[in-house]
């Protein structure tokens, strides 16, 4: 699956567009959380898809060796087309976290924030 955008840092409290142009079609995006300030805490995350949402199939993945992407959450149970927004917790720092669109369509922009 294609890269659509390059690899994006994540900062605390600041809404990022993990995508570099607008989303048609399959591809994956990837991104990495900060050392949490808080010694064994962990990270919530809010996504939103913002744009046309005529076709929309999204799985959330992590990878620990960065090669290998497992769900973290299912397709079914993340972004589609009824729902656009979602929060995950928790989402550990020291993966590489992945959205792996697999269907697209309308043009869509992927955004993210943690705390």
């Amino acid at each position: 699956m294609a890269a659509l955008g390059v690899k994006k840092s994540l900062a605390i409290a600041t809404p990022q567009k993990l995508n570099d142009a607008s989303v048609a079609g399959a591809g994956t995006l990837d991104f990495v959380l900060p050392q949490h300030t808080n010694v064994g805490g962990d990270f919530s995350a809010l996504f939103q898809v913002v744009g046309t949402l005529t076709t929309l199939t999204v799985a959330l993945q992590v990878s620990l060796d960065g090669s290998t992407f497992n769900d973290v959450v299912p397709a079914a149970s993340f972004l589609t087309t009824s729902a656009a927004v979602k929060i995950v917790t928790p989402v550990v720092a020291g993966g590489i976290y992945r959205l792996n669109i697999t269907a697209s369509s309308g043009g869509q922009d992927f955004w993210v924030t943690i705390n």
